[in-house]
């Protein structure tokens, strides 16, 4: 999944908040794509929410 996401934002540049749950196998392997990219990823769903609740309010 990681890795199609990262192809779809090489296609489509956005400067919108991007927010994907990562859960099970290779998760660890996909919170590192994604960080090389520069995409912050979260531990728990409540630094998630709050991240989303930021974003929403800007």
């Amino acid at each position: 999944m990681p890795g199609g996401v990262v192809e779809a934002l090489n296609e489509v540049k956005t400067n919108k908040p991007i927010f994907i749950r990562l859960k099970g196998t290779n998760e660890e392997e996909g919170r590192r794509i994604l960080a090389e990219i520069g995409l912050k990823t979260y531990e728990t769903a409540e630094e998630a929410m709050d991240a989303l609740s930021k974003a929403l309010a800007r």
